[in-house]
Parts: structure tokens; sequence; C-alpha cells
């Protein structure tokens, strides 16, 4: 924390962390990060681990780059931690060759489901929070609708004018940034209570995998 401060208050402006798509070349993404925080925490004075969602502002993704932003902003992974996490992902879901998309759906609810639990995390705790008006990082991943495609929205960790914020448990939000059709089959959403829209509709993910 002693950083993140140090940072604005030398009027640096904000810090923002953009994670791109492309399945397992999100590992290169995460190993730079990683050398990254490496050298901040290593010039750092204070003990305490200073972590990713500690210098950025906000972290956001598309795809498997959501996935990683989910990691580091809300459930605040250290680059190493994440980089560990995305890689058993890449190995359990994503490297997987010759498996439909029904399989492989499977695989990542079934994934995802063992994460929250690794990790002590209630499988209802959603994305955004009204309660949370002290969030450090947000979280900004883009998705669209699979019958408007057209139409983008934002699944954000956090509150605006403009339009109403999407209240997905983190385990829809990642299943819904990775569900990107013929690779995976678009995630049912609309029916899941508290969302806001509507109809129901299917959800993917702007860009692939």
């Amino acid at each position: 924390m002693p950083l993140q401060s140090g940072l604005r208050t030398r009027g640096s402006g904000l810090c923002l962390l953009g994670l791109d798509s492309g399945g397992p070349r999100g590992v290169s993404q995460l190993t730079i990060l990683a050398r990254l925080m490496h050298r901040l925490n290593y010039d750092s004075r204070d003990d305490q681990i200073i972590r990713p969602c500690d210098v950025f502002d906000m972290i956001g993704g598309s795809g498997s780059g959501g996935v990683i932003a989910i990691l580091l902003a809300t459930l605040k992974f250290t680059a190493k931690e994440a980089l560990d996490e995305f890689a058993d992902l890449c190995a359990t879901v994503l490297d997987k060759q010759d498996v439909d998309a029904e399989t492989r759906t499977a695989a990542l609810k079934q994934y995802i489901d063992g994460l929250l639990e690794r990790h002590g995390i209630d499988r209802n705790t959603r994305i955004y929070d009204p309660n949370n008006h002290s969030i450090n990082c947000k979280l900004a991943i883009p998705i669209s609708y699979k019958h408007h495609a057209g139409s983008i929205c934002m699944l954000r960790s956090y509150s605006t004018r403009k339009e109403e914020t999407l209240e997905l448990t983190i385990g829809d939000a990642l299943m819904a940034t990775l569900a990107t059709p013929p690779l995976f089959v678009s995630t049912e959403q609309g029916l899941h209570p508290g969302f806001s829209l509507m109809e129901a509709t299917k959800i993917k993910s702007v860009r692939t995998f």
C-alpha cells in the first residue's frame, strides 16, 4: 500500500493494466508481470508483500486476459499465484486437444468450482459489491451477448451512471469471460438471480480465449 500511495502523491496519474486474450499466451504476460512485481517488492522497504492490486488502479482484459484480471483484481492474487493458477488452468482445460465444446465447458466449470473451494471463496460472492465503497483496484472486462454480438457491455467491480452493473458471481464471471464458441458453449447467465437484464440471454467474451 505505501508504494501505491507514493505513486499517487507524485501525481503520475492512474496505473492501468490491460491483459490480452490468447489462452496459454497469458503465461507470458504473467511472467513479465511477476518479474516487475519482484523488482517492486525488492526495492520496497515494507515487509508486506506488494500485490498487483496494490499498484494498479484498474485491471482489465478479455478472454483469458479477463480470467487473469479477476485473479489479480478481485481475488487479489500475487503475480506468482496467478501464474501458477493460470498455468494449471491451461494444463487442465485450455490445452486439451480433440475435446468438444460441451466437454471443455464442463471441465472449465469443474475447475472453477475447485478454484473457489481451494481458496475458501463463497460461491455466492459477486464481482460487484454495492456495499464496498473502498475498492482500490477496479476490474473491467468487456463481454457481449450471443444474439447481439455488436452490443458490448462491461463486467465491472464498480458502479457507473451510464449503465447498470452486471451482478454476476465470481464463478459466473470466470465462465462468461471464457465462453467463446466454438471452443466453449456460451454460458446461460440470464436466469441467474439478481442478473440486471430483463430478458434471459447468453453472454460470451468479446474475444477468443
